[in-house]
């Protein structure tokens, strides 16, 4: 279920935003204002925590016109999966496909997560192994892994296989390190 609502937006912004679709529990987990202010940051360009290619590809979309991207991480803030899931995962679009050299994750805490990393061209099929940590005794909350050759695709997905004790599946930030084509 989403939730559709108007913005007023700043009067200086670079494009129109067009309808605003925030899924239910987006509005539920997340302040409102947070939502109104990187919206607004978004809308004045204010891209923030992206890469110089995808900072790039925006000046591009604005010009001839095409998606525009924007990320501002915070890490108070993280997925978490419901604590019934058992058999959770995390899916995400890199949008292009990349040749993943290198993956960094950041969990919400420290503790004994356990997850392996695969990645596919299509995100439904062929999944290739990234990084296996499933017998993993590292408890730190920032994981760095080395990408398996020839880990090439456009989704990545991260499969917990074991939780620290009382913990629901949960990531604050996933970092893909690799050459997009």
């Amino acid at each position: 279920m989403t939730h559709t609502s108007s913005v007023t937006t700043d009067p200086k912004a670079k494009f129109w935003l067009g309808r605003l679709v925030v899924t239910a529990n987006a509005e539920t987990d997340l302040d409102h204002e947070d939502i109104y202010n990187s919206v607004n940051r978004h809308l004045s360009g204010d891209w923030g925590d992206l890469c110089v290619e995808d900072k790039d590809a925006n000046v591009q979309a604005l010009q001839f016109g095409g998606r525009l991207f924007s990320a501002y991480h915070d890490p108070a803030t993280f997925w978490q999966a419901g604590a019934d899931d058992t058999n959770a995962w995390l899916q995400v679009d890199l949008e292009r496909i990349v040749t993943i050299s290198q993956t960094k994750l950041t969990f919400p805490v420290e503790g004994s997560w356990r997850y392996k990393i695969e990645i596919s061209i299509d995100g439904n099929s062929d999944w290739k192994l990234v990084a296996d940590q499933s017998r993993s005794g590292v408890t730190e909350k920032v994981r760095n892994d080395i990408a398996q050759s020839g880990a090439r695709g456009r989704f990545l997905r991260v499969t917990f296989t074991s939780l620290p004790a009382g913990q629901s599946a949960a990531l604050a930030e996933l970092v893909a390190i690799g050459v997009s084509e």
